[in-house]
């Protein structure tokens, strides 16, 4: 045991010696026309265009989520009017009128197609519903798409079988119908696979999942209670978590993270960090407002904004500084709660411990979550004190973001998140 808690020491150690704030400028281009995915550690990793894509689906595993481009204007509405059997006939007199559905802003999960699931139903996934005896999604509905173009088509999601998404689109007339496979194996270490339908092209426009952290986009979101606009903001990738901090005095070296509640919803930075001075017309920045932000490598960081074009450069100007890291091995033998470090993370799945430390007696309690909240494993630990590794690699974990929470009998908890790649 005393070799494991070594190397772990060495892997996790904690604050980082001589660590440096570092200015960076990230340009999207006039009117946005361009996304960045960005690393931490070292800055930009990659650009696309805004308007190459319509249609994104989840790559992972468990994921059977699909969003759309709404920051390019693509529009989604469920037909109210028939469910699959109405292909032929669709009518959209009255489309003024229908509920349109957009992507969620604080999950990457719960994207526009997903927005009409019936949550009494734990197998209903918006567009389809699960099958626990074959495991196909299959589809239920059909939606109305209104593309960027301002021309429509209807969609039909025909199932997710065997790690593909099949559908099928076409003009509202019935023409140019196209029938589309999107296979999760081809995006393997990316979170989405996407579609264009105006160029009929399947696209692999991100970089893999675990090379960034932050993405500096447009995207729609809920401002207010159903009230849903267009912003350009950041968002962050699975498996990051961010704590914002207001009313900070001098947010160059405010460095009380170990203090804030972390969030892993992907909005947590969001786009409110300025705002537009209507007489000057010139964008300001929330000079008291900062964020502590723990990357995919579980280092912490601080960031703060200091200067923001708009849509004439598309210009985000910010200051990041590496603090230290989310683990630190001398928190295992000195907290009175039971203690955690997962390893290594991230996983493959197939070597998977848990290192705790209890130092009360009493029984600890082993909670498994994926991103979605759903249990995977429940289970008791052996009732001992002190610091011991506990293996659960027997769960063949699939490819995700999970959270690990241990419960002492005597109430106290402690999580940490675990990334299987």
């Amino acid at each position: 045991m005393k070799k494991i808690k070594l190397l772990i020491a060495a892997a996790l150690a904690g604050t980082v010696a001589n660590a440096q704030a570092i200015e960076s400028e990230v340009f999207l281009g006039q009117g946005y026309a361009n996304q960045a995915y960005y690393q931490l550690a070292s800055g930009e990793v990659l650009q696309n265009a805004k308007a190459d894509w319509d249609l994104a689906f989840e790559a992972s595993g468990f994921g059977s989520g699909i969003r759309i481009n709404g920051a390019n204007g693509v529009k989604l509405w469920v037909y109210p009017n028939g469910d699959n059997s109405a292909w032929q006939n669709v009518d959209t007199a009255g489309i003024a009128t229908w509920k349109q559905h957009f992507d969620s802003d604080t999950s990457w999960a719960f994207g526009a197609f997903n927005r009409s699931r019936n949550f009494n139903n734990p197998f209903d996934l918006g567009w389809g519903v699960y099958n626990t005896m074959t495991h196909a999604v299959t589809g239920d509905s059909l939606h109305i798409l209104q593309l960027a173009d301002g021309s429509f088509r209807k969609l039909q999601m025909i199932n997710l079988l065997g790690g593909s998404f099949n559908f099928k689109y076409a003009h509202l007339d019935g023409s140019n119908e196209e029938t589309v496979a999107i296979a999760k194996s081809d995006f393997n270490d990316k979170n989405f696979g996407y579609y264009s339908i105006l160029n009929q092209e399947t696209l692999d426009l991100e970089p893999p999942a675990n090379n960034w952290d932050l993405l500096l986009t447009q995207y729609i979101a809920e401002i207010a209670p159903n009230v849903h606009h267009n912003v350009a903001g950041v968002l962050m990738n699975n498996g990051v978590e961010a704590a914002r901090v207001l009313d900070v005095a001098d947010v160059t070296n405010y460095n009380d993270w170990q203090n804030k509640p972390f969030s892993h919803w992907i909005n947590t930075i969001g786009y409110d960090w300025k705002s537009l001075n209507y007489q000057t017309f010139q964008f300001e920045i929330a000079d008291s407002l900062l964020f502590f932000i723990a990357d995919r490598a579980g280092d912490i960081w601080r960031l703060y904004f200091s200067s923001f074009g708009g849509s004439a450069t598309g210009k985000y100007g910010f200051t990041k500084e590496k603090l230290g890291s989310t683990a630190n091995i001398d928190e295992l033998t000195s907290s009175n709660a039971p203690s955690l470090i997962v390893y290594p993370n991230p996983s493959n799945g197939s070597n998977i411990h848990l290192l705790y430390n209890n130092t009360q007696q009493g029984s600890v309690s082993l909670t498994l979550m994926d991103y979605t909240g759903k249990i995977v494993n429940q289970s008791n630990l052996k009732h001992l004190s002190g610091l011991t590794d506990f293996d659960i690699s027997g769960l063949q974990l699939r490819k995700g973001v999970y959270m690990v929470s241990l419960q002492h009998e005597n109430g106290s908890v402690v999580n940490q998140r675990l990334i299987v790649q």
